[in-house]
């Protein structure tokens, strides 16, 4: 039932085997209300957010007056500041042609390679995926975040739900979600479709929240990144996304973190002033230490696309 408890999505243990992630948050403090599975150890916000139509939840979230401020309006200035800046363009490119480099067997031999991104949002990195002479394939759920890459740059951005727009299966040799999986009421679903659709020895590469981070550590249930205000429904660990990934049948290879916060709130870094780049020269010099220990509270993992047989699925 939307908006009720809800079994684990990696092991399928009912309600009964979760306990609160952070018991001593209150509930009026707005504190995230998130669970972790008994069996498996999996953290996800139960009930979901959003009255369990998370779909609904984001497309109302880039909707008019209540976009987010850095998304409103998908305007140009937003845009060269954002997605379409000249240097996440060329971050991009780079990570993008490591990722294709990577594919193996039958996605090799498809050149060029084509690539699909869920939850492409103004499709930044459909640009830059173009240029570098992929075929680039995005899905968005929000109209409005997808408007500006359609309509001035002519992107391939398909809305709605990915697994009612009919794509192809084992059409894309790389498939991205960036900032996506967390958002989502099951993963494993999710990961079941992107496997339909990648070419055997293509890669899929997931970029998400780690909550087994220094980050998470030394704030508890006041971690940022532990947002069901954002959608956040699942927070991850690496061992537990590749698991989800064994389990949809991709192979990981890859795992990376980054990312260290002091100072949570966005009000209270604001409020800082001149003693913010204090704040953030400590925190640069702790994402250094964390990316050396695989704890920052950024999680990129890259995995390729074993033989697919979807009655093991």
């Amino acid at each position: 039932m939307p908006g009720g408890p809800r079994a684990c999505d990696l092991c399928g243990a009912p309600p009964r085997r979760q306990a609160p992630r952070w018991p001593e948050a209150a509930a009026a403090s707005g504190a995230a209300d998130y669970v972790t599975c008994l069996d498996c150890g999996l953290v996800f916000a139960s009930p979901l957010p959003g009255d369990g139509d998370l779909s609904a939840f984001h497309r109302q979230q880039y909707a008019g007056g209540n976009t987010p401020s850095r998304l409103q309006a998908m305007r140009p200035e937003w845009a060269e500041e954002r997605q379409y800046r000249a240097k996440y363009q060329e971050w991009a490119r780079t990570w993008l042609a490591e990722r294709a480099a990577a594919r193996r067997g039958a996605a090799a031999a498809t050149v060029p390679c084509r690539m699909l991104e869920i939850g492409c949002a103004a499709g930044g990195m459909l640009l830059a995926a173009r240029d570098l002479g992929m075929a680039a394939v995005g899905v968005e759920v929000s109209a409005e975040a997808a408007r500006f890459g359609r309509a001035t740059h002519g992107l391939d951005i398909r809305v709605g739900e990915l697994a009612d727009l009919g794509l192809p299966a084992a059409a894309f040799g790389l498939v991205v979600l960036y900032d996506l999986i967390e958002h989502v009421q099951s993963p494993s679903a999710l990961l079941q479709e992107c496997r339909r659709l990648t070419v055997p020895g293509g890669v899929m590469a997931i970029h998400t929240v780690n909550v087994d981070s220094a980050t998470a550590e030394r704030a508890g249930s006041d971690f940022y990144l532990a947002d069901t205000g954002g959608g956040h429904a699942t927070l991850f660990t690496a061992e537990h996304l590749s698991a989800f990934l064994r389990k949809a049948g991709f192979v990981p290879y890859s795992v990376h973190t980054h990312g260290y916060r002091i100072v949570q709130s966005e009000a209270d870094r604001a409020r800082m002033g001149w003693r913010r780049r204090f704040v953030r020269l400590a925190e640069n010099l702790g994402n250094a230490q964390v990316k050396r220990r695989g704890r920052g509270h950024f999680l990129a993992l890259d995995a390729r696309a074993g033989a697919y047989n979807p009655e093991e699925l």
